[in-house]
């Protein structure tokens, strides 16, 4: 017969397992690669800060160094000697970056590799505007094909919507919000004279987000890169 101890180790290895599913169910249900959902799961880690005009560069290695894996690297424009003064006690890494960044016109976005070999895959990229916790590329858009339908059917259409005529504010906020971080990784690039990846995403942010600011400079740096 199971002892009392016996059911108490049962339980905690239910739950264990339960929360594990859990992680591996939420990286499925948002579609993001493993490197970015392990990225999110570092970013609601609990930390301690307490910094006074402290160089950015020493407040990111002293986060670093209370969360295991979690790397951070800068964005165009972003300098290491700013100064924080932050505290933060027992909050997530999102909150102390938050905090951190509040009224500096800083944010930080996920990277996520689009090609083999890209070192900076599931990092932390400090970045210049209001944006937090987006993945920089932005995910690509769900196929077009519905699960269960083989390649040689056609979908069946569906009913068409009436146009508005009108874009919700909220919508055009996130749509320049993910332009401007593919634009700011593109500048990255430039300056690691990555002039392929830069292209790239210059490339991307003109299909995917044509009628943004982003897209008006991204339109003007690939003249640049095509003289």
């Amino acid at each position: 017969m199971p002892t009392r101890l016996h059911r108490t180790v049962v339980l905690a290895l239910l739950v264990v397992g339960n929360n594990w599913l859990a992680d591996l169910g939420y990286a499925q249900t948002k579609g993001e690669p493993p490197s970015v959902a392990a990225a999110r799961k570092r970013l609601q880690t609990r930390i301690t800060v307490d910094f006074k005009e402290t160089r950015l560069e020493e407040c990111l290695n002293e986060i670093k160094s209370q969360v295991d894996g979690l790397n951070f690297y800068r964005g165009a424009g972003v300098s290491n000697n700013l100064t924080i003064t932050y505290q933060g006690k027992d909050q997530t890494v999102d909150e102390v970056l938050r905090g951190m960044f509040k009224g500096k016109g800083l944010g930080y976005v996920i990277h996520r590799a689009t090609k083999p070999g890209d070192r900076y895959d599931g990092w932390i990229q400090i970045v210049q505007g209001d944006v937090f916790g987006e993945v920089d590329p932005p995910l690509e858009e769900k196929p077009s094909v519905k699960p269960g339908v083989q390649p040689t059917e056609k979908p069946k259409p569906e009913p068409a919507e009436k146009p508005t005529g009108k874009t919700k504010p909220e919508d055009s906020d996130k749509l320049e919000r993910a332009a401007r971080g593919t634009l700011l990784f593109a500048k990255e690039l430039m300056a690691q004279n990555d002039l392929a990846g830069a292209r790239e995403n210059l490339e991307l942010i003109l299909k995917k987000y044509p009628n943004t600011k982003a897209a008006q400079e991204a339109k003007l740096l690939l003249e640049k890169l095509q003289k």
